[in-house]
């Protein structure tokens, strides 16, 4: 009977705990969903630019104030890697970059953080791709 007791209270501490840390996490500003480019390669071959696009990821729409958009040259988010860097409206969900800042066969990483008036700023979601370019 002891060891019954023991299991039945250890699932309601599991499940308590369970429970704070999901309620808790409504604390926190969800990160954005990045759409475009998420794949190890793009072929930017004949384009004029290319097309960052992304959604938001839950969080209310009134309390979004902006996004944080970053382009770097490697696979490191560095500021020194840094090629483009933009804040832009609650309201946009896609951000061009002129082709010809793209080199054949680099690697590039984006990034991507959404800012909450109440819950601050999300961490970031990030894509790491090599360019093609004929």
């Amino acid at each position: 009977m002891r060891i019954l007791k023991a299991v039945v209270v250890s699932a309601l501490i599991f499940y308590a705990i369970g429970s704070i840390a999901v309620n808790s996490s409504d604390d926190f500003a969800p990160e954005p969903r990045i759409i475009y480019p998420v794949s190890d390669t793009v072929d930017i071959s004949g384009k004029d630019e290319v097309v960052f696009s992304w959604s938001s990821s839950g969080g209310n729409l009134a309390e979004r104030v902006f996004y944080d958009f970053a382009l770097y040259k490697g696979r490191q988010a560095y500021e020194k890697y840094v090629i483009v860097k933009k804040r832009l409206p609650p309201n946009v969900y896609s951000f061009a970059v002129k082709a010809d800042m793209f080199e054949d066969g680099q690697v590039y990483t984006w990034t991507l953080s959404q800012g909450y008036i109440a819950k601050g700023k999300s961490d970031y979601a990030y894509c790491g791709f090599k360019v093609i370019k004929k």
